[in-house]
């Protein structure tokens, strides 16, 4: 019986095996929603966004609240968008993290606008924060020019334009998608309704005929040589 494998081939294989079904969560009891709690804020401290991807999988809340070592009680998402943390903000921003949930008084957007966080502003721009937000009777685009956020101001200054564009082009892709529906069913009557008025091919009648009929009366009629 020839050998399986040599030496190293199984031992590499092994190691393999063994490295999968390690990391790939054999035999591992999925974490309880607390403990997927409990990864995802030491993920945002570390912040290490595959940890934080692991945790949000296993079922942690992306809307967690923490106390930071300056002392403020706040969201994770707000405290990332302080940070400046792009990654993990559209992380969290992905698995559902509320956009519009205040601290001090001021959204996550206004805190992005107010600390010139552009691509931040982008992310939550994107994803549908609410750019009419105020805070002391200010809009954030009065804050964007306050601080000479040219960029800031202009993204801001364009989104009800961009948002009512996004709106029209999806109601076209609707409208476009229920014509062609409509269109495939029609074309589907029709190719019915043609199917039924045709008249039944050669191979149809003989069949059709010998229905009723058995083989030997069939030859007898001629439909066989």
């Amino acid at each position: 019986m020839p050998p399986l494998l040599d030496n190293a081939g199984t031992a590499m294989s092994l190691t393999t095996l063994f490295h999968d079904l390690l990391h790939g969560g054999a035999g591992k009891t999925p974490m309880t929603s607390k403990q997927a709690n409990e990864l995802l804020l030491k993920a945002v401290r570390k912040r290490n966004v595959k940890m934080a991807a692991r945790a949000l999988t296993a079922g942690a809340s992306p809307n967690l609240k923490c106390d930071w070592p300056d002392g403020g009680y706040r969201p994770i998402l707000l405290d990332m968008v302080l940070k400046d943390d792009l990654p993990m903000v559209q992380l969290l921003i992905r698995h559902g993290a509320a956009l519009e949930e205040t601290y001090e008084k001021m959204r996550p957007l206004l805190h992005a606008v107010i600390a010139g966080h552009t691509p931040i502003v982008r992310a939550l721009l994107d994803a549908g924060a609410d750019y009419q937000a105020w805070h002391c009777g200010r809009t954030a685009e009065s804050f964007a020019n306050q601080y000479q956020y040219a960029d800031i101001a202009k993204m801001l200054k364009d989104e009800p334009g961009r948002r009512s564009q996004i709106a029209a082009d999806a109601a076209r892709a609707k409208q476009e998608a229920e014509a062609a529906r409509l269109a495939a069913v029609e074309k589907e009557k029709l190719e019915a309704a043609a199917r039924a008025a045709a008249p039944p091919d050669q191979t149809t009648q003989v069949i059709e005929v010998m229905k009723p009929l058995t083989f030997k009366t069939a030859k007898r009629k001629g439909l066989f040589a």
